[in-house]
């Protein structure tokens, strides 16, 4: 094979090669397979003859059956032997029909013997079954018949028939042994051909490949390990260019591409020096301007420093000041608050008050005009009277005493300082207070646990929450339903780290759609005049400022729960 034969020409020199192995043995292959084919269908033919040959006796036997019965009953025969013949007849045509089949394969031998033996068979049939038929026929059949006559009948037919039938069906046999033996052979010769076939052509094509396409790959190789050299930098590579193929072409290009390469890559580097040169030179200028503009913008800056440093010092002291201000309007908004509260409350108040005062003034009254009419050392019983006066006046003077303890304790102006604040006492506080708007609405019901702990936080502001919490569960009740309505306050310690108190009341609730603003300032569901918006507002941001949280859960007609988590005063050391 020359060395200079191009690839396309091996390429195509081993495609010829394969397809004309291929296309040769799949010729033999089907030759083989319709010489198969053909058997089968000619031994299928064979085998429907033997099938009716095998089916004459059967047929013969059932012919004399029914001339028996015809004749023991009277009837005519003729008519049976008429269905007969024409059955013949129809044995005869599938025969025939057979035989025609098989004509159509050149090497079918002995058809015309075949025709003699079938028309001899048919006529002795016919002869037979005509001669049975009038011995059988009942205007002829002897009275002293017996069926001894008519086995001698159908021995005739052993005599007459048989040897016919069993020559014609011995023919068949021979012919399907003989096309079963062809079959054989065939099968044989398919298995023998699928071997060595494949077997040839990878005799033929594999040492073909080696010779065609060994260098090939062989060159590929080469050519890849070159590519990726100069894909990792190594310019320098080349490849042998002699070939004058396709590789060949591929290789000159492959090694001018590598040439532009280091020429581009030599470029390239002058380029950077130059560059680098020159940027080497901007920098030392560019460092020596900088060092200059340095100084003067160090001057600027520090100038520019003192400026802002001064104003940011003044901002700082209006920034204190603002939030100093911030602070006391705060402090002041919730003192309002709370004092607008007792404001609400002071006709209750001040009845809570006058009750004892009055009690009071007339128990002083009773010892002024007792001790004008002694005049002297009272009796006994006077002086118990006197006594008992002054008892009730000291325990009416201390209800009063410990009402407006109360109101110095909810009313007191602010410090905002937090320390440890008695929840119990704040909440008794509270509860008084409110009492005067509570009595006429529900029942009060106060659930103070005895082993909670104090808050951290401010008692003053913690009163006013409760206060206001407590008033608006109050107006949520309308009056004169005592007994159905209930206000109940509860205090617990679920975590060492935070006090509960609930607020839970079974007034008219609040809508779902108020639920989520009811704690925004001005927000307020009441008649213009009424309310400000600020209560839920002011307790809101006092809960929130000592570190606790509160939630609200409410059914409309069903009652609203406020719980108030607050952080628990640290132990005492």
């Amino acid at each position: 094979m020359p060395v200079s034969m191009s690839i396309r020409t091996k390429v195509l020199l081993f495609a010829g090669v394969a397809f004309g192995l291929v296309a040769a043995a799949g010729i033999v292959l089907h030759r083989n397979a319709s010489s198969a084919q053909e058997l089968r269908a000619r031994i299928a033919v064979v085998d429907q003859q033997l099938r009716l040959y095998s089916g004459m006796q059967p047929q013969a036997w059932n012919y004399l059956a029914h001339l028996l019965q015809a004749g023991r009953l009277g009837m005519d025969s003729r008519a049976l032997l008429r269905d007969y013949e024409q059955l013949l007849n129809e044995n005869l045509l599938n025969l025939q029909e057979g035989l025609r089949e098989e004509q159509q394969w050149k090497d079918t031998p002995g058809n015309a013997r075949q025709s003699q033996l079938i028309e001899n068979l048919i006529d002795a049939q016919r002869q037979w079954a005509r001669g049975v038929e009038v011995v059988l026929r009942p205007v002829t059949l002897p009275a002293n018949s017996s069926n001894s006559a008519w086995w001698e009948l159908f021995s005739t037919y052993e005599q007459g028939v048989r040897p016919h039938l069993d020559n014609a069906a011995a023919a068949q046999r021979e012919r399907k042994q003989l096309l079963q033996a062809q079959m054989d052979e065939h099968l044989e010769n398919e298995q023998v051909l699928s071997g060595v076939l494949p077997l040839l052509v990878g005799l033929v094509l594999g040492p073909l490949a080696a010779f065609l396409l060994a260098p090939l790959l062989r060159e590929l190789r080469e050519l890849h390990t070159t590519a990726e050299r100069i894909r990792q930098g190594d310019f320098s590579a080349e490849l042998p260019a002699e070939r004058q193929d396709e590789l060949g072409s591929l290789a000159h290009a492959l090694n001018r591409m590598a040439q532009e390469l280091r020429d581009s890559l030599r470029e390239k580097e002058r380029m950077l020096q130059a560059q680098a040169e020159a940027a080497e030179r901007e920098r030392r200028e560019e460092a020596e301007i900088a060092a200059r503009d340095l100084h003067r913008y160090n001057a600027a800056l520090e100038h520019m420093v003192r400026a802002r440093t001064g104003e940011l010092e003044n901002a700082n002291i209006q920034l204190a000041s603002s939030l100093r201000q911030l602070q006391s309007m705060q402090a002041q908004l919730i003192f309002n608050d709370r004092l607008a509260s007792m404001g609400k409350l002071a006709a209750g108040v001040g009845h809570e008050i006058n009750n004892p005062l009055a009690y009071v003034i007339s128990n002083l009254n009773f010892l002024h005009k007792e001790l004008n009419r002694t005049q002297g050392a009272p009796s006994q019983e006077d002086f118990q009277e006197l006594l008992t006066a002054v008892t009730d006046a000291k325990e009416g003077a201390e209800r009063v005493r410990v009402i407006v303890q109360d109101l110095k304790t909810l009313s007191r102006p602010d410090d905002a300082q937090n320390g440890r604040a008695d929840l119990k006492t704040v909440v008794h506080a509270a509860v008084k207070i409110a009492s005067h708007e509570i009595r006429r609405r529900a029942r009060l019901v106060a659930e103070l646990g005895e082993d909670v702990p104090p808050v951290q936080g401010n008692a003053s502001r913690l009163g006013q929450v409760f206060l206001n919490l407590l008033i608006n569960a109050a107006h949520a009740i309308p009056e004169g339903q005592v007994e159905e309505n209930e206000i109940r306050v509860s205090t617990r310690q679920d975590t060492p780290e935070f006090i509960v108190v609930e607020i839970r009341d079974t007034g008219c609730g609040i809508p779902p759609e108020n639920l989520d603003r009811i704690f925004d300032p001005f927000f307020t569901t009441k008649p213009v005049g009424e309310g400000t918006g600020l209560g839920l507002a002011m307790v809101h941001s006092i809960i929130t400022t000592l570190g606790g949280t509160i939630t609200v859960e409410s059914e409309v007609d069903r009652g609203t729960t406020f719980r108030l988590n607050l952080p628990a005063a640290k132990a005492l050391t």
